[in-house]
């Protein structure tokens, strides 16, 4: 399997800015997100007395986060090296964008003008619930090359039953307001053990990302041994 460099940057920035800003910071540093190919989560951090918004940004190639100025209070940078194989196992973290795309009936869409149409047909529906939001992950598995690995729950009256090793973390959903226009995405962390299956798969998604909305902070899948 061929290697994939990709470099890791946790950005600690002075204060609390948008998700709509964190985006164009990123890409002032980075290139447009289309492009260049960098997906990141954000929290925030409030260690240093004040809170602040934190950042982990995957991206091809490092950045320059002097650019930004004092916007930035700290950054700290890895370069990792990927060699996945099938059978490897990993722990891993993925805040997801759980949603279903929402398929509109004929009637809806026989007067619509051309941008009607587009949002008819791109209306996608968060995933509520703890046995949709891990059906919608083992979906994502399925296409992006993994398993998830399971582990033995003991029942009273019953053998030991199998379930997937995750936990579902608490909900993160995110509202931004732009040029006149405003929007909501719906996400979920899951955090668990999983197997490579398709090694050139999920090497692909470990640099693309996984699910919808990645330019909001969505989609980024952090691997470390188990």
């Amino acid at each position: 399997m061929d290697a994939l460099t990709l470099h890791y940057s946790k950005v600690f920035f002075a204060g609390v800015q948008s998700i709509y800003d964190l985006h164009r910071d990123l890409s002032r540093v980075l290139g447009k997100r289309d492009t260049a190919g960098y997906l990141f989560r954000t929290d925030l951090d409030r260690t240093a007395g004040a809170s602040r918004r934190v950042a982990l940004v995957q991206s091809r190639s490092p950045g320059n986060w002097k650019a930004l100025g004092d916007k930035v209070a700290q950054t700290e940078e890895r370069q990792r090296v990927w060699r996945l194989e099938a059978g490897q196992r990993y722990r891993f973290f993925l805040r997801g964008n759980a949603t279903v795309a929402k398929k509109a009936a004929l009637h809806e869409l026989a007067n619509a003008t051309k941008e009607e149409f587009r949002a008819a047909r791109g209306k996608r529906l968060a995933i509520r619930g703890e046995a949709a939001l891990l059906g919608w992950l083992e979906s994502q598995g399925k296409k992006h090359g993994f398993g998830l690995v399971e582990t033995a729950f003991p029942q009273e009256d019953a053998a030991d039953k199998l379930i997937p090793a995750v936990r579902l973390g608490q909900a993160h959903d995110v509202e931004w307001r732009a040029n006149g226009k405003h929007g909501q995405h719906t996400g979920a962390d899951f955090e668990g053990l999983l197997e490579v299956v398709e090694a050139a798969k999920l090497t692909a998604a470990v640099e693309r990302g996984i699910g919808p909305a990645k330019a909001f902070g969505y989609g980024l899948l952090s691997l470390a041994p188990a």
